[in-house]
């Protein structure tokens, strides 16, 4: 095949990926519409359509499903540095998903091309692809690529996260998805969390893993712990660097304590995050209040501050550096208030959400204000 066919190719089936994103997104409004204001009984049918193949038991594969991700929104930013605008195909996702018995299971699931991008391929990188072990009821094992579990805000996926971004330092410090093997314990009122990864990964199909053998370790325990009335769960999470990669923490030393909780229909979560090394040391606290308003809306706060030391804390990639790029500085804070609609769990919910955040320090200023409004696709 000639380059121009190639690129032809490639194109043509970019667009299919994109023609099948919006498709999508059009059965899932149609069958909320067509069961008027049933959103849930809307989505559990395009759930079924999901569905490819379920047993009752036997030997072999038990049940087999299509899985997807799209998340997408709008934002506008107005601050002294600067202004933007525009639409991101956050995520854009699908796989499969497969049961082989009540001890194991597993997911493949890829990045695909964006909406609203002019990616010349329907596959961009892998996402998820992993094997889980589950030998008990409190044990389960994890082999593949996967998030390593940090901090209260990336302990949740994405379609879990309560705001339209998580917090700045959090987003700054944190290790990404990447290949390696993690080992969970629930017993109830105590459990534990530890993983091993590679630092790094390609994350194409010819170079999922980095040549140099760098990594980095996670570990945690937690333990339920009641609150101010509301009764939750306490973590201590901590991770280790030996060398710095496209995926691995940007500090050699994480740490955390973190807690959430619920009490009727309000929750509540608070996180002190820690990073020492491979630069300077960073630390900061986040606090997340929300409350159900009714059976589909959902109101969020948040108050984030962080302090570092010679310009070692950058301002939100998503958005804020799209109006004022490069700005570094010592002090950050935060305040966000948004409106979450819930058509069908975290399948499927549009949030809203603005926040005024403020940066001093380092070699700059920054004031601003970020406004997000989007839609998050989950199955």
């Amino acid at each position: 095949m000639g380059c121009d066919e190639g690129m032809a190719s490639g194109m043509r089936l970019s667009n299919n990926a994109r023609i099948f994103s919006r498709l999508s997104l059009a059965v899932i409004a149609a069958s909320v519409i067509l069961h008027g204001s049933d959103s849930k009984e809307g989505f559990d049918l395009f759930l079924d359509h999901m569905r490819i193949f379920e047993s009752a038991g036997g030997e072999g594969i038990q049940s087999l499903s299509i899985s997807g991700r799209y998340l997408g929104q709008v934002y506008f930013i107005d601050s002294d540095e600067g202004e933007a605008d525009d639409y991101e195909s956050r995520h854009s996702r699908l796989g499969l998903k497969a049961r082989f018995s009540d001890a194991w299971s597993g997911s493949v699931k890829f990045n695909t091309a964006r909406i609203n991008s002019n990616d010349p391929e329907f596959f961009r990188s892998w996402d998820d692809v992993f094997v889980d072990f589950k030998p008990s009821a409190a044990l389960s094992f994890r082999i593949g690529r996967q998030r390593p579990v940090m901090f209260h805000e990336y302990r949740l996926s994405l379609p879990k996260v309560q705001t339209a971004e998580r917090s700045q330092l959090v987003n700054q410090i944190r290790g990404d998805k990447t290949w390696g093997v993690s080992v969970k314990s629930d017993r109830g009122d105590f459990g534990y969390k530890m993983g091993l990864f590679a630092s790094s990964d390609e994350g194409t199909r010819n170079a999922w893993f980095d040549s140099d053998g760098g990594g980095f370790m996670t570990m945690g325990i937690n333990h339920s712990r009641d609150l101010f009335g509301f009764k939750g769960r306490l973590y201590l999470d901590y991770a280790y660097t030996d060398q710095i990669g496209d995926n691995s923490p940007s500090k050699r030393h994480l740490a955390s304590v973190n807690w959430s909780g619920t009490e009727g229909q309000n929750s509540l979560a608070w996180d002190f995050v820690m990073g020492s090394g491979y630069g300077e040391d960073v630390f900061g606290f986040v606090v997340i209040p929300s409350r159900r308003m009714g059976e589909q809306g959902e109101i969020v706060g948040r108050f984030q501050i962080s302090s570092g030391r010679n310009g070692g804390l950058t301002i939100q990639r998503r958005y804020e550096q799209l109006a004022s790029v490069g700005l570094s500085g010592d002090e950050y804070w935060g305040m966000y208030l948004g409106y979450n609609y819930i058509l069908h769990g975290n399948n499927l919910k549009l949030i809203n959400g603005l926040e005024y955040a403020e940066a001093s320090g380092g070699n700059s200023a920054y004031a601003g204000i970020t406004a997000i409004s989007g839609i998050r696709l989950d199955f």
